[in-house]
């Protein structure tokens, strides 16, 4: 399986203490992880004292390093139209471009994303960007399914603890941490249930109704 991964969702697990349960998340441990080359800069400034800032600790600063060196950047894309039809939306940021025009060029990539405005603006501009809204339909997998496909795979109460030790939680993290148990569970979900249909492993994920 080959996974295309945008920063921020590398960037959250590893708050999380979640980057070693990607082969739960896939269900089977991925072969190939490319990131955008910009990542390895983005993700890891040239100043250790700001990339440790970025990360939330020293600790999430090391595993962050470990896993951008066992990853690979996208091969070049060759469909320069498609990049630049993709720059002209707004929302989409340029990792976010190269990696989604990867996934067109490699049809059984999964593309894993922490960005929602990157799927909202894909789904407010369905008629111009079709092409990219049906190859991510069941082929995505957001940073918040992900959180829900550790639970399927591994243990709730443990999840949590590893939700509970992130250094800088989002909002909604924070949000969903104020409950515990199922509720955690449905707060998690109701922020990705609008990308439902983009969603890959659903035969692991809630329906699209739960919590409702």
């Amino acid at each position: 399986m080959i996974v295309l991964s945008d920063n921020d969702v590398i960037l959250k697990l590893a708050q999380c203490n979640l980057l070693s349960q990607l082969p739960v998340v896939f269900n089977q441990p991925p072969e190939q992880i490319f990131i955008n080359p910009a990542a390895r800069f983005q993700l890891l400034p040239k100043n250790p004292d700001k990339a440790i800032r970025k990360c939330g600790s020293q600790v999430i600063f090391e595993q962050v390093g470990a896993f951008i060196e066992s990853v690979q950047d996208i091969p070049e894309v060759h469909d320069s139209q498609l990049i630049e039809l993709l720059g002209g939306v707004s929302g989409i940021d340029v990792g976010e471009q190269l990696l989604l025009a990867s996934c067109i060029e490699n049809p059984e990539a999964i593309f894993m994303t922490g960005d929602r405005r990157c799927l909202t603006a894909i789904v407010a501009n369905q008629p111009a960007l079709a092409v990219v809204h049906q190859r991510l339909l069941d082929a995505v997998v957001t940073f918040e399914s992900s959180l829900l496909l550790c639970v399927h795979g591994t243990d709730q109460a443990q999840v949590y603890e590893n939700l509970v030790s992130n250094p800088k939680p989002d909002g909604m993290l924070k949000l969903a941490l104020s409950n515990s148990g199922a509720a955690m569970c449905e707060c998690i979900f109701s922020h990705t249930r609008e990308f439902y249909d983009y969603l890959a492993f659903k035969d692991r994920l809630p329906d699209r109704e739960w919590g409702r």
